[in-house]
């Protein structure tokens, strides 16, 4: 069948059939060829935007993505920077602490050795007003210890 613009129409089967031979071949007909040109067409037309879209979206994440791992390295940078502050500030505070300790000591230390002298000096005293006086110093000396 032919159509008004030449084109020849689809009947009932778009190849071309021989009886008398069986099929020689198969020929498409111009207007199914056309046909399926538009149908295979139609999905093209709303895949390449979406495939456009998806290249620009790729980009866009490849960029976020490496602008995130810069700013990621920079804060591990940071981090590292102050970790080892607080590591040489840890190490002069425990300096600081046991010189202290040190010091505390030491001051303890001397005033045992003056309890010890001044107890040694009650035990050598034989008089009673004597015996008093140093007892009193003893007793003094312990509460300035126990307050201090």
């Amino acid at each position: 069948m032919i159509l008004r613009d030449g084109a020849q129409a689809v009947t009932a089967s778009p190849w071309r059939h021989e009886a008398s031979t069986g099929w020689r071949g198969s020929h498409v007909s111009g207007a199914l060829l056309f046909a399926l040109g538009q149908t295979a067409l139609r999905p093209l037309l709303w895949v390449l935007p979406l495939q456009k879209c998806f290249e620009a979206l790729a980009k866009r994440t490849e960029q976020q993505s490496a602008d995130l791992f810069s700013y990621f390295q920079e804060a591990v940078r940071l981090w590292e920077a102050h970790q080892s502050m607080l590591s040489v500030q840890e190490l002069e505070l425990e300096k600081r602490m046991e010189q202290q300790r040190q010091k505390h000591s030491l001051g303890n230390q001397a005033q045992e050795a003056h309890l010890d002298k001044l107890l040694d000096q009650l035990r050598q005293q034989s008089h009673e007003e004597t015996l008093k006086l140093h007892l009193e110093k003893a007793k003094d000396f312990l509460e300035n210890m126990k307050c201090s």
